[in-house]
């Protein structure tokens, strides 16, 4: 079974830096944007909501990092301070939690520069003000076959991130 890797089948910028046409490479894109069933479900279902989305978050491994956009170019989004405020909380809760550094900032800035990513999409069609992705445990040492006694941790951790940045979020709409 080939899969395209989702996060990197979406429109924004789809096929230009970042990612292959080799199926059998992990960072392949698919054959066009959306043309896997999950990105085109998750397109189907947020497209008619647009911008009343208030968080959009794509969860994958491994790395530990909590990025925003943009992906597909180095320029920050308006809203960069917004969301280096709300990926602050999700790393300090780790940092409690687990005792675990999470580093943060754009995806362009501490992964790399690629295209058709989700959070790119989400922020730039939908108009999703706070699209996040998550990059859960652990550095590399594993890679994408994590431990079983590792399996909790990475839950809590991610958990404590997403209630944390869901709160400092809310603040803006409560």
């Amino acid at each position: 079974m080939l899969i395209a890797s989702y996060f990197m089948h979406y429109f924004t910028d789809w096929n230009t830096i970042g990612s292959s046409s080799n199926p059998c490479l992990d960072t392949f894109h698919g054959t066009s944007p959306f043309s896997e069933n999950e990105s085109s479900a998750i397109r189907d279902f947020l497209s008619p909501k647009g911008n009343t989305t208030v968080g959009f978050f794509t969860i994958h491994s491994y790395s530990q990092l909590i990025m925003s956009p943009y992906a597909y170019q180095k320029s920050k989004p308006v809203d960069v301070e917004d969301h280096l405020r709300v990926m602050s909380k999700g790393t300090q809760a780790i940092r409690r939690a687990t005792e675990e550094a999470f580093a943060y900032g754009s995806i362009s800035k501490v992964l790399t520069q690629v295209g058709g990513g989700s959070p790119d999409w989400a922020y730039d069609a939908l108009g999703i003000k706070y699209a996040f992705a998550i990059e859960m445990r652990d550095k590399g040492n594993f890679g994408f076959l994590l431990p079983q006694d590792q399996i909790e941790p990475a839950n809590r951790e991610t958990w404590m991130a997403l209630e944390a940045m869901l709160l400092e979020m809310a603040k803006e709409y409560i």
